[in-house]
């Protein structure tokens, strides 16, 4: 997705919900995808994920906020920390805020980018939307999946191998034992294919 394209759907979000953010906020939120220690949390999967977003447009319930949820949901990430997702939840709430959101508004956004701390359970159709989303890699085809687990260990390059392994191991056993990886039934033929490829995974 281009940089137009991201931009406008950037704009149009705010402006469905009545609201003008800051003008340096879109560059400030770009900048951190693409940071360059990203090579899965970056801007492709952004990209990735507002794509899949338009597609299943019809599953929404607030479509925009959906939208900002997904510019936010890793717009803060570190690998050194374990609270990425809390804190670009708090920044999605504050910039609502700060555009003139009511909290209301400003808190489902927030509860949206906390979903994507995995693994979650939604309590909404847009949250339930957000974590299929996000999750949908889970559920590629086999060089899709390899890609996504080679860009994630790249991501943490620093950690040596017999520690990121054994974190890593539990990731995706999480993501196995929480229930159901999907929740809303355009990506529910993706369960099956998911779990092969995470049972595949901790076979490696």
């Amino acid at each position: 997705m281009t940089d137009e394209c991201l931009r406008r759907r950037w704009d149009e979000a705010w402006a469905e919900l009545g609201l003008e953010p800051a003008e340096e906020l879109f560059d400030e939120v770009i900048a951190g995808w693409r940071e360059q220690h990203r090579a899965y949390h970056n801007i492709e999967h952004l990209s990735r994920c507002l794509e899949l977003a338009a597609e299943h447009r019809g599953l929404q319930e607030r479509p925009a906020e959906v939208d900002l949820a997904l510019f936010f949901h890793d717009a803060i990430y570190s690998t050194t920390r374990f609270d990425n997702e809390e804190r670009s939840a708090e920044w999605a709430e504050e910039a609502l805020r700060d555009a003139g959101g009511d909290d209301v508004v400003a808190a489902r956004v927030r509860d949206l980018v906390l979903v994507t701390a995995h693994p979650s359970t939604p309590s909404t159709v847009d949250e339930a939307v957000v974590l299929d989303i996000d999750l949908a890699v889970l559920g590629d085809d086999d060089a899709g999946f390899e890609r996504f687990q080679r860009a994630v260990r790249t991501e943490y390059s620093w950690v040596p191998s017999f520690l990121f392994n054994m974190q890593r191991r539990k990731v995706l056993r999480s993501f196995l034992d929480a229930g159901p990886i999907y929740h809303t039934a355009p990506f529910r033929p993706l369960e099956e294919r998911a779990r092969a490829n995470l049972e595949r995974a901790l076979r490696a």
